[in-house]
């Protein structure tokens, strides 16, 4: 399944806005659609209602860092000069997220909303969307727990599990509702960047193979349908195309690998984030979509390919850098990369 992301459409409050923006997206068949339940939650699920009424199937997710989940008294990380103020994941308050959830599958039962999938965090690995962690003047990955201070380490920790508590206690409002159709759940998505970025940047991210071991020891692996994760490729300034496609798939596999190995179950995973920058230059340079697919194919080619069973672009046409739709034609071209049914409509062979 090819899907795409637009997390922040419940901020668009005219019903025309976003309904032609939903309406774009069936015209180019897009299958599925990741967006964030936003309060007002009324308005979020009048989107959702409105994507399943054009086919789509919707993943949902648990935005872990909204004030609604947390104490009033709450203390969050302060701002930086690349990051906004965020809050802490260790300070989450686990009965504010089953309250608001309940809610949430009530509305659905009476409105007969079925939601596909949900995913329980985002990016929760990095300092970007959790204030646990911190911004430092050069950026760091950590690989161990000796990788950053004691205090930090302590905290972080505590953000997991209480990701993994979150995930918990949405599974048994699921199982407590009457819904007929009971969504999906993932787990909170982890991603690495580009080192490059990080440094630049100040941002810390925890290697995602460090935080699933953490997640996996407070037992996620038995509340969570599907694991995700967010891979997006990093190049070398004018790359040679020829290199493209082998370099994506070395890169997923160093990411996927040693993920699997830790899960060692059946369970399939959601890429809920991939995209390239409209500044990747190649030498020679071809069209997006052209990149687009060699990404495709990568992944098909690589050692993840049979766990990985559905794929998210970013992003529709929130983000300028990695905006896939101009109004008229997805990626400049008059084929849709979507293709009609499933999958993509890309004709590069792995």
């Amino acid at each position: 399944m090819l899907g795409v992301n637009r997390p922040g459409i419940a901020w668009v409050k005219s019903d025309q806005s976003w309904q032609n923006t939903i309406d774009d997206m069936a015209g180019q068949n897009v299958q599925a659609l990741r967006l964030a339940m936003l309060p007002p939650f009324s308005h979020t699920l009048d989107i959702i209602q409105y994507a399943k009424s054009k086919g789509m199937q919707v993943l949902v997710i648990v935005p872990l860092t909204q004030n609604i989940y947390y104490p009033k008294d709450n203390v969050s990380r302060e701002p930086s000069r690349e990051f906004p103020e965020i809050r802490r994941l260790s300070r989450l308050d686990v009965e504010m997220v089953d309250k608001y959830w309940s809610d949430i599958f009530l509305e659905c039962e009476k409105r007969k909303i079925y939601i596909d999938a949900i995913q329980v965090g985002n990016e929760i690995n990095s300092a970007q969307f959790n204030g646990d962690l911190p911004i430092l003047s050069s950026g760091r990955i950590v690989r161990a727990a000796d990788g950053i201070d004691e205090q930090t380490w302590s905290d972080f920790k505590l953000g997991m599990r209480r990701v993994v508590e979150s995930t918990l206690v949405i599974k048994k409002a699921i199982t407590a509702s009457d819904l007929k159709v009971r969504p999906k759940i993932l787990s909170g998505s982890l991603v690495l960047q580009d080192e490059n970025w990080i440094s630049k940047s100040g941002n810390v991210t925890v290697d995602p193979s460090l935080a699933l071991k953490l997640m996996l020891g407070y037992n996620v692996g038995e509340y969570v349908d599907i694991y995700s994760i967010h891979i997006y490729p990093y190049f070398k300034p004018f790359m040679n195309i020829d290199n493209f496609q082998e370099d994506v798939r070395r890169q997923i596999d160093g990411l996927m690998l040693p993920l699997l190995a830790l899960t060692n179950d059946e369970k399939s995973w959601w890429v809920t984030e991939w995209g390239i920058s409209s500044r990747v230059k190649t030498k020679p340079n071809v069209d997006r979509k052209s990149l687009y697919c060699r990404y495709l194919a990568a992944l098909d080619k690589s050692g993840a390919n049979s766990y990985v069973s559905a794929t998210f672009i970013y992003d529709w046409d929130e983000n300028p850098t990695f905006d896939i739709w101009d109004g008229r034609r997805v990626l400049n071209s008059e084929d849709s990369i979507f293709a009609s049914g499933s999958g993509s409509n890309c004709s590069i062979s792995p």
